[in-house]
């Protein structure tokens, strides 16, 4: 034996000789409280052995479990069985709201599936936690009370963007490494009550209004029992529930997962009541817990969710609350107070040569048409090559004409002169504006030393053309008011600068700007001068006041089969169809693919219009199609490598353009501003900043990105590498 060895002898009969020691019933009720702890671990906390279990059976089985887990994560709890409590509390409340809710959760599920995300957040619950929450709310906020049949499909549309609006947030988020909390519920709601607000004749909602008064307020008729009351009630208000049972059902459910998530919402929700009394909040408003559930929200979120729980993180939740309310009031008084891209070559590589074969005549001479037809379509590249070293005024020639066609997203000379052609038809005064104005944009983005290659390709000159054009049209002077160039060339002026700044920034995401530049330089400039500005009067625009008088009788279906050239027309303002008709003609000419999605999105735009009851002259005038028009053409095809299913996601992205441009519309005809295409742009970006593990739905490289046809062979040649690559 060594030294510093130590030798420990063990006598096997000790531990026997304890056991024997033990009494029986104490043994027993030893093994029992280790039972029951054993089985309270697997019913608290986020179940994980559960989930594991789970991930064998069959998919509808799975599926009651994620949508249980989404109930739950609206309180950021993973647990399916404190979901299935929170199920049984807005079953108190109201069957009708449950049967929606878990409507909008299963839709919502359902999407993040077809649209592969990935399979661990969708089994967590973190794509169905929003849909639940659209659900019941477009149920709490719907004027026409509880079993209306008819709500549950635009509850299935509007969930069915929260995966999409998720998967784009975390795209943007991901770069600081936050979560997406339930910004997508907001902002699909949001949206849905913007588009259809209380004058829908369909879908209308509740009606809400300003404080227009000082509250009368007494404070000996504080109730202090409705007080206490009022902590539950907020707990429950985060689903929208104002029965104080159902809130404490759901403190229930937070208890069995987590104690600390059940402690914090309880605290916030505490905290916000005493806030709302601090700033002297009517009384009625209080009691309903509508200071209380965001602050709880934000209580839990801080309070050991996303900081490890300290004292230190522990007082921060209390002072996020707080702030939370105390900023929410600020916002209602704010609110209250002011009543595509460069062009590059796509190559391919052929394996061995091929033997010559005698060709007759016939086939010669067709492959010469061919190739003549070839050098007019697409992008044109062989002429702007040839164009390179001749004078600066041909040049700016052809860019002013690319730039008039890159609206379209079609850089091709050929089709910007058959535009211009349709416009002098449509309004020759119209026509002088837009060319105007991107020549001035075209002619300040070579000043500004901006690259040769974008200026040549248009991609400068297409915001200009639509601030040209819209600036015309929304004058209430009239055509030929020649002061009005002046305008005219100074905001086309700013365009590039926009242009530029906004690369910088979507360049962090290989995003395109898009038409961003020609809606802020326009809604800059129409909020400026305004209808009653002496030099420049702009169109008065009205929001909605009342219900529209539709006799569905006086529908014509020659006037909604116009409309869809009428709606490609007015990309450009125009309202003529003779003018859609040749904007149609342009861009067959260069992509058939894109002609083909302007169509498909300017009816789908048509269709949306019907389903929410608008007023007939305005889907004859086209102005439903237009924004989702050029959300279909940049879905299908320009982005995104076209496939079948980015085919049926561009018709996805224009039927929510359609929706998301009756809630812009309704929200900026309050100051008096057209939408412009700011639906368009605010789509088409999410829909591009989606990430998904499908195959089928590849984003190009914006570097890549020149027309349809010729992006599908890069894609396809890029499919080919990659199955050689493989297969070495």
């Amino acid at each position: 034996m060594e030294l510093g060895e130590i030798v420990v002898t063990e006598h096997p009969n000790e531990r026997e000789m304890y056991k024997k020691k033990m009494p029986r019933a104490q043994n027993l009720l030893w093994r029992s409280g280790n039972w029951i702890h054993h089985g309270f671990g697997y019913l608290t906390g986020e179940m994980e052995e559960y989930g594991e279990w789970m991930k064998n059976k069959p998919l509808m089985v799975q599926l009651v479990d994620w949508i249980l887990r989404g109930t739950s994560q609206v309180m950021f709890v993973n647990n399916p069985l404190s979901g299935l409590i929170i199920l049984v509390g807005l079953f108190i409340q109201s069957p009708w709201w449950m049967l929606t809710g878990c409507t909008g959760t299963t839709v919502s599920i359902f999407t993040a599936l077809a649209l592969s995300q990935d399979r661990s957040s969708i089994a967590a619950g973190l794509h169905g936690y929003n849909g639940i929450l659209v659900g019941l709310l477009m149920a709490v906020y719907s004027d026409k009370g509880d079993y209306y049949w008819w709500l549950l499909p635009p509850v299935a549309v509007i969930s069915a963007a929260c995966p999409v609006l998720s998967s784009a947030l975390g795209s943007i988020f991901s770069k600081w490494d936050l979560p997406v909390f339930t910004l997508p519920f907001n902002i699909a709601v949001t949206l849905y009550l913007a588009a259809t607000g209380h004058y829908n004749p369909f879908f209308p909602t509740t009606l809400i209004k300003p404080v227009a008064a000082v509250p009368n307020i007494t404070w000996s008729d504080i109730n202090v029992p409705l007080l206490l009351q009022s902590i539950p009630v907020g707990i429950g208000q985060v689903y929208g529930c104002g029965n104080p049972w159902t809130g404490g059902i759901f403190l229930v459910a937070l208890l069995i997962s987590s104690p600390l998530i059940c402690l914090h919402a309880a605290i916030g929700s505490t905290v916000g009541m005493f806030a709302a009394l601090s700033i002297a909040s009517p009384l009625d408003s209080i009691y309903l817990g509508l200071h209380n559930y965001n602050c709880a929200l934000a209580c839990i979120a801080i309070g050991g969710m996303f900081y490890a729980l300290t004292w230190q993180t522990h007082l921060l939740s209390l002072a996020c609350g707080e702030y939370l309310l105390y900023k929410e009031k600020q916002e209602i008084v704010q609110i209250q107070n002011t009543n595509m891209e460069n062009s590059v070559d796509v190559k391919t590589e052929t394996k061995g040569e091929r033997m010559p074969v005698k060709q007759n005549p016939l086939s010669a001479g067709g492959k010469s048409f061919c190739r003549a037809v070839g050098y007019l379509t697409g992008d044109m590249k062989d002429f702007g090559t040839w164009l390179k070293d001749k004078p600066l005024p041909i040049q700016l020639l052809d860019w002013v004409l690319r730039g008039i066609s890159q609206v379209m997203f079609v850089n091709n000379p050929l089709s910007g002169l058959v535009i211009l052609t349709g416009l002098l038809l449509q309004n020759p005064w119209w026509t002088l504006t837009g060319c105007v104005g991107t020549l001035v944009s075209t002619l300040a983005a070579l000043i500004l030393g901006q690259d040769r290659s974008a200026i040549a390709a248009g991609l400068h000159g297409y915001n200009g053309v639509l601030v040209g054009l819209l600036m015309a049209v929304f004058s209430a002077d009239g055509d030929y008011n020649w002061w009005l160039l002046l305008p005219v060339a100074l905001v086309s002026m700013t365009c590039p600068i926009f242009t530029s700044a906004l690369s910088t920034v979507f360049s962090k995401w290989d995003l395109p700007v898009l038409t961003l530049p020609f809606n802020l330089a326009l809604t800059f400039y129409l909020a400026a001068s305004g209808p009653h500005n002496l030099f420049f009067p702009t169109t008065v625009i009205h929001p909605a006041t009342a219900t529209p008088n539709i006799t569905w009788a006086d529908a014509e279906i020659t006037m909604f089969l116009q409309s869809i050239p009428v709606g490609v027309g007015q990309v450009y303002g125009c309202d003529n169809p003779c003018t859609g008709g040749i904007f149609l003609i342009a861009l067959f000419i260069s992509s058939p693919l894109i002609c083909v999605h302007a169509v498909i999105g300017s009816a789908v735009g048509m269709l949306a219009g019907l389903s929410l009851a608008t007023p007939f002259n305005q889907i004859y005038l086209g102005l439903w199609g237009y924004n989702s028009s050029l959300s279909c053409a940049a879905i299908g095809g320009m982005f995104l490598a076209l496939t079948w299913q980015t085919h049926l996601l561009a018709m996805a992205c224009a039927l929510f353009t359609a929706y998301l441009g009756a809630a812009v519309t309704h929200m900026l005809s309050v100051f008096g501003v057209p939408p412009g295409t700011w639906p368009f742009c605010l789509s088409a970006l999410t829909f591009l900043l989606m990430t998904t593990n499908s195959s089928g739905i590849c984003k190009l490289p914006l570097a890549k990105v020149t027309y349809p046809e010729a992006n599908r062979a890069y894609y396809l040649m890029m499919k080919k590498h990659e199955r050689s690559c493989c297969e070495a």
